[in-house]
């Protein structure tokens, strides 16, 4: 079983921040294209993909927490590898929608992000 190893949010070609934990989500719509002489059963077609992505981040300190909440409705690269390879590697534009910054005392800050696609997913 193959182990997720990063997922680097990138700014340009600057990297800004590595996941703690994060998670990869790709749909795709359907379209009914069912006629009345199909019978009892809907038939469909594939329409338009999309995916998102929710991230975890430890927040160390204020300028951190600052950046994150700054990225909010900014576009981003982001680029998940697989086991460290070169060769299992997702990648795509998104836009960052949400963060949520969780503190419990004595422990630090994370921060939850929500990303959704601003162009296709490349998969190599």
């Amino acid at each position: 079983m193959k182990k997720g190893k990063d997922l680097i949010v990138m700014d340009g070609d600057k990297a800004i921040a590595a996941a703690k934990s994060c998670s990869i989500t790709l749909s795709a719509e359907t379209i009914e294209t069912s006629s009345p002489d199909d019978g009892d059963y809907t038939h469909r077609i594939t329409g338009q993909k999309d995916w998102g992505v929710t991230t975890s981040h430890l927040v160390g300190d204020t300028t951190t927490l600052k950046s994150m909440l700054q990225r909010v409705g900014r576009e981003y690269t982001l680029v998940f590898k697989v086991d460290g390879s070169d060769n299992d590697t997702f990648s795509g534009k998104a836009i960052c929608t949400q963060c949520k910054i969780t503190a419990t005392k004595g422990n630090l800050m994370q921060g939850s992000f929500t990303w959704k696609a601003s162009a296709e997913l490349k998969i190599e």
